[in-house]
């Protein structure tokens, strides 16, 4: 027998023109099962023979897209767009093919001149909307979304694509709409499934959004997305160890998912686990240093001194700050504002709070004089005889708490108090009654639509509220709502829940407001960025208690002074707990050992006991605080 193995392989006959024609069905045929190295192979061939060969050009051009070779992509796509510059797919290929290199504005150049050539494409008017949405030109790819969907109502990446905007432009009843049909178009698409759930945790429908989100991990196990959502929606529900489970396996799945890691960060914040924590930071900060948001958990768990090296790249990032987007930015003043003020570096520290609120400022939206408005017309509404006409028509519960205040005020520490009962659950920061307001009457505005109000309407409110937040410790004796801003809706609280407990909260106003101003909110504060808004706000939140405690029956509202609880903890702490109707539990002298989730700015210092360190913290600033007394005393 004739030994073959060493022998060269015959050459491939060289393809003749005549061949082209049914080499590129073949090709096309390869490319439709999927088999794309032997479809691309093929072209190949063809282009060696026909180099403008526009055909093979734009499919192979394709296929390098979907293998995500991009910059072959382009080289192809572009010399197929020379050939053809009218061709639909070729701009929109070569568009794709750029976007995938991360060249947005020139894909974008690229989309609106296959839009030019087909108006009436959805595609077209879908692939536009995705860039503007990239380069996040959001109100300019609103339009381009609505085009896409009113000609081409069944698309569902339209659809997913447009809720996920919506959704970070937190329209979030918007964006529910949205992906609801995308996922009803294409029910087993395991991101549409993780979109979905998020939007649900966002409209604080958390049943939905677990059953959702376990669908998508049921359908891509290796979806990094769909376990942060799923861990997100489990902590929300209370259900903290299973959605630790899931953000560490977010993490592990991708280590650089910087939204995963945080919220893995903040759930052992608050917590208190801040051994497990720190690995967590310092392993963000190692795969991101330019990711600021994890100095600013670094300094909350840790003192840096002058020599630390985490305090010299911090410096070393502000010094050449202008690669860092302005949030990076912004979180990297309040990083080193901290970390001043914890060495005693007071004119520093003030510095950079300046600085990181100026950033917070510009891209904060706040309208102070429709808020100064609106407080007085809920005083104009609620007079004494409105109250007293409406008195006891709410629903007849004694189980909700509600803690009301300002940011700041030492708030938290009277919610662990009374959540270190054991007959009490601590509800945190809840947007029940908000919600239930706006559910009842989505269309008409507060205070306008309680003028009107009948008493059905008023129990109607309180057992929305209820049906809201008993479920979430159905055997507590009593539930804490710690959302401070509800005290612009006291007496509505009151006359929606007349059993309710109501317990105002104050601090020294120099300190709560430079406390506010030292904070990077996540949430809706607008009005603690700038020293002089953040002082007329404070004037106009203390008149507005002022006319509760005018208009309220006696005893309808129990007031509590931080310092107060500072001074004589126990005698305060026994006061509020009888004022809630409960018998005195000693576990409430040990609220820093209660193990519960406490999701605000004062995660850290209610994991330890009574301490005074925060009683006149602004006397270091005053020089500095000008523009704030000014305000505060109606003079600025």
């Amino acid at each position: 027998m004739r030994m073959t193995g060493s022998a060269e392989p015959p050459r491939p006959r060289p393809l003749g023109r005549r061949d082209i024609a049914s080499t590129f069905r073949a090709a096309v045929q390869y490319s439709r099962r999927g088999a794309l190295d032997e479809a691309a192979r093929l072209f190949q061939q063809i282009l060696a023979v026909s180099r403008d060969h526009f055909e093979s050009l734009c499919n192979l051009g394709l296929i390098r897209v979907q293998q995500q070779r991009f910059d072959e992509a382009v080289r192809l796509l572009r010399k197929a767009a020379y050939r053809q510059p009218n061709s639909v797919s070729a701009q929109g290929n070569l568009g794709n093919a750029l976007a995938g290199c991360g060249r947005y504005e020139e894909a974008l150049a690229h989309f609106r001149k296959t839009l030019a050539l087909a108006p009436g494409l959805a595609e077209a008017h879908h692939n536009v909307a995705t860039t503007l949405r990239i380069l996040n030109r959001f109100a300019e790819a609103e339009p381009y979304f609505e085009r896409t969907i009113e000609l081409k109502p069944d698309y569902p990446d339209a659809r997913k694509n447009y809720g996920a905007m919506l959704l970070y432009l937190n329209r979030s009843e918007e964006a529910l709409a949205q992906l609801e049909r995308a996922a009803t178009l294409r029910p087993d698409a395991p991101d549409i499934q993780s979109l979905l759930g998020a939007a649900l945790i966002a409209c604080s429908r958390l049943d939905d959004a677990i059953a959702h989100c376990r669908k998508a991990v049921s359908l891509d196990p290796r979806s990094a997305e769909a376990h942060r959502n799923l861990g997100k929606a489990m902590l929300l529900s209370g259900a903290v160890e299973e959605g630790i489970v899931h953000l560490e396996k977010a993490v592990e799945l991708r280590p650089d998912d910087a939204e995963a890691r945080q919220n893995l960060i903040a759930t052992y914040a608050s917590l208190g686990r801040f051994t497990a924590m720190e690995p967590h930071v310092l392993k963000g900060l190692a795969l991101d240093p330019g990711n600021t948001v994890f100095y600013l958990s670094l300094v909350d768990i840790k003192t840096l001194t002058p020599d630390d090296p985490h305090l010299a790249a911090m410096e070393r990032l502000v010094a050449d700050s202008s690669r860092l987007s302005d949030g990076n930015r912004e979180y990297l003043h309040f990083a080193l504002a901290k970390a001043h003020a914890d060495m005693g570096n007071h004119g520093r520290s003030f510095d950079e709070l300046l600085r990181g609120n100026a950033l917070r400022r510009r891209r904060t939206a706040y309208d102070e004089a429709e808020t100064v408005r609106s407080f007085q017309r809920i005083r104009e509404v609620f007079t004494i005889d409105f109250m007293r006409h409406v008195r006891d028509a709410g629903a007849s519960s004694d189980v909700p708490i509600f803690v009301v205040g300002m940011p700041r005020s030492g708030s938290t520490l009277i919610e662990q108090i009374l959540a270190s009962h054991p007959e009490t659950h601590g509800g945190g920061e809840l947007l029940a009654f908000e919600t239930a307001l706006l559910r009842l009457d989505p269309q008409r505005g507060f205070p306008e639509i309680v003028a009107s109000a009948a008493d059905a309407w008023l129990r109607a409110l309180g057992e929305a509220y209820l049906s809201t937040v008993r479920p979430l410790a159905p055997t507590a004796r009593r539930i804490t709502d710690k959302n401070l801003l509800n005290f612009s809706y006291v007496g509505l609280i009151h006359l929606a829940l007349p059993r309710a407990h109501i317990i105002h909260v104050r601090r020294d106003p120099l300190d709560t407001c430079l406390s506010c101003f030292a904070q990077p909110f996540s949430g809706n504060l607008p009005f603690t960025c700038d020293l002089a808004e953040l002082g007329r706000y404070y004037r106009a939140y203390e008149a507005m208690m002022a006319h509760w405690r005018a208009v309220l029956p006696p005893g309808a509202m129990l007031e509590i002074d931080y310092e107060d609880v500072v001074a004589d903890y126990e005698h305060e702490a026994r006061r509020i707990v009888a004022y809630c109707g409960l018998d005195w539990n000693d576990a409430c002298l040990e609220f820093h050992k209660t193990p519960r989730a406490v999701h605000t700015a004062s995660f850290a210092q209610v994991r330890r006991p009574i301490y005074k360190g925060s009683v006149g913290r602004a006397e270091a600033y005053r020089e500095r605080l000008a523009p704030l007394i000014a305000a505060l005393e109606g003079t600025g």
